[in-house]
């Protein structure tokens, strides 16, 4: 069969090269600018600061953190109950007032928070037969600016 091309085929046919042409020249510059991006990279902003980590270990009647200072930013508290009694922690300061659920003997759990810098105090709230905090189950976090 023979197939008349129309006006309209010639001009599909030449939208579609005008397309491909447009996209290898992105492409092209792209890979240019991928390289300047790593030569900007090098002497720019510097890049986004990693989250960093606390260990916090509660027991009666002390909470040990594996830091006493860190950059602000996300941090994530590891809390482990290594006590008998349930325990749970607080991060409190700068308008941060953050708490994890009660953690029976021998629980973990996480706590992300977003610190910006100042004094933190971090102690455990539970009041059940004794304020764990009163009796020496608090601490203190210096938070950096970055």
């Amino acid at each position: 069969m023979v197939r008349n091309h129309t006006g309209g085929d010639r001009l599909r046919r030449a939208a579609g090269r005008i397309f491909l042409g447009t996209v290898l020249a992105a492409g092209a510059a792209c890979g240019r600018g991928e390289a300047r991006g790593r030569e900007e990279d090098a002497g720019g902003p510097p890049a986004a600061a990693e989250e960093v980590s606390v260990t916090a270990e509660l027991s009666e009647w002390k909470v040990a953190l594996s830091r006493d200072t860190v950059p602000a930013g996300q941090v994530t508290f590891r809390v482990t109950n290594t006590g008998k009694l349930p325990h749970a922690l607080v991060v409190e300061g700068e308008g941060v007032d953050r708490l994890t659920n009660h953690l029976q003997a021998g629980e973990t759990t996480t706590l992300r928070v977003t610190l910006p810098p100042g004094t933190y105090e971090v102690y455990c709230p539970v009041k059940e037969g004794t304020d764990h905090s009163a009796v020496g189950m608090h601490t203190s976090l210096v938070v950096r600016g970055r």
